[in-house]
């Protein structure tokens, strides 16, 4: 019994290990050598990993204000108007800021449309364009890591979440951060008599289901764990998105388990949010590929073949 219940668990050691990419430093994440340039709002070029000397942005002091980092994949419908939302609010703030789109292997004129975009509003805006897609966690990632701002928002390229809710979202950061950490998460879960959130009943019915597994597996009161609209301290975003693993649509909640293991204060704030048409979630296929992820994230580091100390800046230790 005892050497059967040990081939099993041996089983499931090699099998998680075998099908993920536990990245153990950065220098093992970018081994694949990925072709990603960045292109800058005048058109110039270059790729972003030229040698195995890398310099990542995030890693040195912040010069700016804020920093906007848009996944997108085959966007060239909708993120012109979401950026124009955008940029429009920012520069209502007075805010000096960057916007960075990391277009994930689009097939359309994504690229084409948020550089043009940013010509038409004169703003700081940049792409980093991969060549093959590699999901929404990994773009993310790459934009993150790129980033300049003292406080770093991701959302998403549709415009979904109004940039109105951002203000609530900037001012429960300032509350919550402590020796300049902190999260703060937007919620489209909330019952909240002023807050819009529209969606279909059926993917409604499926959020709600997962949350409540979610919230079981890792003990945590976040009540939207996926919702595209999340702001960071930049100190957060060093410590977080150097460690984070996941590529795909489950990465959200290896932020929120780093933060929780490494004690970073996270907080969630209700926000305006409306279905757009157009979304890339396929629910069958990703919540099959989400569940696996959710597995990956409880076992791969309960035994410790992910660990908080995989990737480190340099001149930041990672804490434990």
């Amino acid at each position: 019994m005892l050497y059967g219940i040990c081939a099993i668990v041996a089983f499931l050691v090699l099998f998680f290990y075998w099908f993920t990419i536990p990245y153990r430093s950065l220098k093992s994440h970018i081994s694949h050598k990925p072709k990603i340039r960045l292109i800058e709002a005048d058109g110039r070029s270059q790729p972003l990993f030229e040698n195995d000397e890398v310099t990542l942005k995030i890693s040195q002091p912040a010069t700016l204000n804020f920093s906007l980092i848009v996944p997108a994949y085959n966007e060239e419908k909708r993120i012109r108007e979401m950026l124009h939302n955008y940029i429009f609010y920012f520069n209502s703030r007075r805010f000096k800021y960057e916007i960075i789109v990391i277009d994930d292997g689009s097939t359309d004129k994504t690229t084409e449309v948020a550089l043009n975009t940013g010509k038409e509003m004169n703003c700081n805006l940049k792409v980093i364009k991969c060549e093959e897609n590699r999901g929404k966690g990994f773009a993310v990632k790459i934009g993150m890591l790129n980033s300049v701002g003292e406080m770093c928002l991701f959302a998403d390229a549709d415009g979904a979440t109004r940039i109105e809710s951002f203000y609530e979202m900037e001012n429960e950061l300032e509350k919550i951060t402590r020796k300049g950490l902190g999260v703060v998460v937007g919620s489209r879960n909330h019952n909240k008599f002023n807050i819009t959130r529209q969606r279909s009943k059926f993917r409604d019915f499926i959020s709600r289901i997962c949350t409540f597994g979610i919230k079981i597996m890792f003990c945590t009161e976040i009540k939207d764990t996926q919702c595209g609209f999340k702001l960071f301290t930049h100190l957060a975003a060093q410590r977080i998105f150097m460690i984070q693993h996941l590529e795909r649509w489950a990465f959200d909640l290896e932020i929120i388990f780093i933060c929780n293991k490494m004690q970073i204060p996270i907080s969630e704030v209700p926000v305006h949010w409306i279905e757009i048409p157009g979304g890339k979630f396929n629910i069958l296929k990703d919540l099959i590929s989400m569940a696996r992820d959710v597995l990956l994230v409880k076992i791969l580091y309960m035994i410790r073949i992910w660990k908080l100390t995989d990737t480190v800046i340099p001149g930041l230790d990672a804490e434990n």
